[in-house]
């Protein structure tokens, strides 16, 4: 029987496949344009090193809570950076060279819907409260919807029984006038838990109208009956003042950006259902008084989830159905509001005559804004003893945001006629235990787009527009290897070859970098005390669409470092240790040698 279904919803899978490709608008290409700013400001194409397992899904890898405490960091950014293929900075994250990521928390979505590119701020989630994260790359759409065409990523926070008071209290300071304070602690009495965190950020910044203020708050009530019976309630504000410098050859010393992001959850389990039900509100304002320009952006979404599964000896099956009402105030465009609706159903069959384990699932999603979309997906994994492998095909769908299309500020004008991108993703995946010290893992991927969602910038210009780019290729292989000799010694490398192509023109997309490498070396000589040293390499990027100009490689090192003696634990990390002087993939002028020192208190 599970057989039969399987098949015929292979066979539905093909039909969406091999069924003609809707005709795309032309290219919106500006008589003079110049692609510079691709990538979100101020984030490095930085691949990380691993330090992860993999899951039941062989395309997925999974972080525990033991995994992210061995890797003494002090940052969720730097948890992710340990994953090839995965580059994270305070602010963005990027899968494979595609900012098109969708990160949950607890079945909440953490993309600040205020946001052009789905911007994150993982400052607000200590590391301490984190229980599992899940990396999905280049899928995770079947589930997670729309705008994942580069991953999904999926934080659980830990479970939380017994009855104790705990938490951790965390200060520290650095260069740039920099200083930071956050404490989080949880009550849990049998199967009630509450849980509290707050913090604020100040840094000077290391130019001119480079500073930043956060503050950061939540809490978080849970009721847990029995495995796979609990409700949880969270509830999480951020609010930052920062300056925005502006690119170097177009300085906007007065450009000032004010946000505020509040988001609500409630979610419940019960046996095989499970429901998620969230409210999240972005508003930013921008105000440049020199040019004597201000406008604002609120944006509102409620959605709900309802999900279930059932495990069966032969495999699994789930089902799920939900929605997503998206409302917008801005001073440029007045009031919009757009919903989308979504059902999935996804089958998981174990042959019975082979180590093979097949995965089918399809995805329609209906748009009150756009056209609709149907995203199917497959997955075929081969495991035996050392060996896995897994091989996964999958359509998707990114939409523009209201930013994009309607907003406008000192670098950007809007489009009201950007529309949908289309993506069609595969990936290898293969892994191998060559020794009990030694795993080695590699992925080959090619990501093809259809109207890329792209920032263009005319020449001699500091204010672009998003249009559609026709078509593009993301191909391309991340190597990794995990070297753990002795229980004070630990080896990571990690190298990624990325060939983004722009097919109209047959030329390397900007913003992205051919090759990036990373080596770390993680050292623990006596107890309680560790040092990591870390060596990051990335290649030129182009920074025209004719491919006439670019910015250097270049190669950071960053070092860090840790005295701990329960319950008190000291470190320091020191950031570019050679201070050069570089600039991320969008032209922004990078930090110089930043270092910070603090300590933390576990109770």
């Amino acid at each position: 029987m599970a057989l039969l279904a399987l098949a015929l919803l292979a066979l539905a899978l093909a039909a969406v496949w091999v069924r003609p490709a809707l005709a795309q608008e032309p290219p919106v290409v500006p008589d003079v344009q110049e692609p510079a700013e691709d990538a979100p400001a101020g984030d490095g194409a930085k691949p990380g090193a691993p330090g992860q397992a993999q899951s039941a899904d062989r395309n997925e890898v999974v972080i525990t809570a033991e995994d992210i405490e061995a890797m003494k960091v002090t940052k969720l950014e730097d948890v992710l950076n340990q994953v090839p293929g995965v580059s994270a900075s305070t602010s963005s994250i990027s899968i494979q060279g595609s900012y098109k990521v969708r990160v949950f928390l607890d079945g909440t979505p953490l993309n600040d819907p205020t946001s052009s590119y789905g911007a994150i701020n993982f400052d607000h989630i200590p590391l301490g409260t984190i229980g599992k994260i899940t990396v999905m790359k280049g899928s995770g759409g079947l589930r997670y919807g729309q705008d994942a065409t580069g991953g999904v990523i999926v934080i659980q926070s830990k479970a939380m029984g017994g009855s104790k008071v705990s938490g951790q209290i965390r200060a520290m300071a650095g260069n740039h006038r920099f200083i930071r304070t956050d404490a989080d602690v949880t009550l849990t009495s049998g199967r009630f838990s509450f849980g509290f965190r707050g913090g604020h950020e100040q840094d000077r910044g290391f130019k001119v109208n480079n500073d930043s203020r956060r503050w950061t708050g939540g809490f978080r009530a849970g009721w847990n009956h029995a495995p796979g019976k609990s409700v949880s309630l969270n509830v999480d504000q951020i609010t930052e003042e920062s300056g925005l410098s502006g690119l170097p050859d177009f300085p906007t010393p007065n450009s000032r950006m004010r946000s505020a992001n509040f988001s609500a959850s409630l979610s419940a389990e019960y046996g095989g259902f499970s429901n998620h039900l969230y409210h999240n509100r972005g508003s930013v304002r921008y105000w440049d008084r020199s040019r004597g320009t201000s406008s604002y952006l609120l944006v509102t979404e409620l959605g709900d989830s309802l999900t279930w599964g059932r495990p069966a000896s032969w495999g699994a099956m789930s089902f799920g159905a939900g929605f997503v009402r998206t409302e917008a105030d801005s001073s440029e465009f007045g009031h919009r509001a757009e919903y989308t609706i979504h059902v999935f159903a996804d089958l998981t069959y174990r042959l019975p005559f082979a180590p093979l384990t097949a995965k089918a699932g399809l995805r329609y999603n209906h748009n009150s804004g756009f056209q609709d979309s149907l995203n199917p997906e497959f997955q075929l994994t081969y495991s035996k003893g050392v060996f896995e492998a897994s091989y996964k095909i999958s359509r998707g769908a990114n939409t523009p945001t209201f930013q994009q299309r309607f907003n406008r500020s000192s670098s950007t004008d809007p489009n009201p006629s950007l529309g949908v991108e289309k993506a069609l993703n595969q990936s290898l995946g293969v892994s191998v235990q060559a020794h009990k010290t030694l795993n080695l893992h590699a992925d080959l991927f090619r990501n093809e787009l259809s109207g890329r969602i792209t920032y263009v910038r005319p020449v001699n210009s500091g204010v672009g527009t998003y249009v559609n780019l026709g078509k593009t290729v993301y191909q391309g292989v991340d190597l990794g290897a995990d070297w753990k000799p002795s229980p004070k010694a630990e080896f990571k490398g990690r190298y990624s070859h990325l060939m983004a192509m722009d097919k109209d023109i047959r030329r390397f997309l900007t913003s992205t970098a051919r090759n990036s490498m990373s080596l770390e070396a993680l050292l623990k000589p006596i107890p309680g005390v560790s040092a990591g040293f870390k060596a990051d390499y990335v290649g030129k990027t182009y920074s025209d669409r004719q491919n006439t100009r670019h910015y250097g490689g270049r190669t950071l090192y960053s070092l860090r470092m840790e005295y701990e003696r329960a319950p008190m634990a000291f470190f320091l990390n020191i950031e570019n240790l050679s201070d050069k002087t570089y600039y991320y993939v969008d032209g922004l002028l990078a930090p110089p040698l930043t270092w910070y020192a603090g300590m933390r208190y576990h109770f």
